[in-house]
């Protein structure tokens, strides 16, 4: 919970520098917030690997700049914050003794079984949009990422299990995304190229990510 609210406060605090830089009017209108809502699960998964993809949802936070370099095209630098969730049949936990990452599939789901990763990021993306006031948008970029705090937590009627910082997990991301809808209502996809763990066993392992955003301070 301490960093998870130290993750908060320090893209908050970074955000409130960015934003208090000097700019032009125009400028000032491109600038974007956006805030998503997406379910996160496993590709490349253990044979046997199943979600619930109700309970897999995470959200995330960025802020943009906006380089215009013509009315329909621009280009956005930002900075943000996630938050992804997976809830699965799939068991994993460190061995501490050994290093050894031990992994196995539940018969059946437990009371609670799920994977939680935050990250700081830095997106950018290319921007097209029609030049109309709601405007259809088609951005594509990538988001680089650290996850500065993950945890598992597994619960059943007999046991309950919490662990963090798991040592096998790669703490690095680079998403590629893309974002498209009209408005300020959009969607969003993005799938991390980099694998989840460094366990040669699940190296092909990576997350995916779909979902919804809301894309605010459009220019008017």
């Amino acid at each position: 919970m301490k960093l998870h609210m130290i993750g908060l406060i320090s893209a908050f605090l970074l955000l409130t520098i960015m934003n208090g830089q000097e700019v032009s009017k125009h400028d000032q209108k491109r600038d974007k917030v956006i805030f998503d809502v997406h379910y996160t699960s496993l590709y490349e998964a253990p044979e046997g690997f199943k979600d619930e993809p109700y309970k897999s949802v995470g959200y995330s936070f960025n802020w943009f700049k906006s380089i215009p370099f013509n009315p329909s095209i621009s280009l956005g630098i930002g900075i943000g914050y996630s938050i992804h969730k997976v809830h699965s049949n799939f068991v994993f936990s460190d061995q501490y003794e050994t290093g050894y990452l031990e992994t196995r599939l539940l018969q059946q789901f437990g009371e609670k079984n799920k994977w939680v990763t935050e990250y700081i990021e830095l997106p950018i993306e290319l921007r097209f949009h029609t030049p109309m006031k709601n405007k259809f948008h088609w951005y594509m970029g990538v988001r680089p990422g650290y996850s500065y705090n993950q945890f598992r937590k597994y619960k059943t009627k007999e046991s309950k299990l919490k662990q963090y910082q798991n040592t096998n997990f790669s703490p690095f991301k680079i998403e590629p995304t893309l974002r498209f809808g009209y408005g300020k209502i959009n969607l969003i996809a993005s799938a991390n190229l980099l694998p989840v763990f460094k366990n040669d066993a699940l190296k092909d392992v990576r997350t995916f990510s779909i979902g919804l955003c809301y894309m605010s301070g459009f220019e008017r």
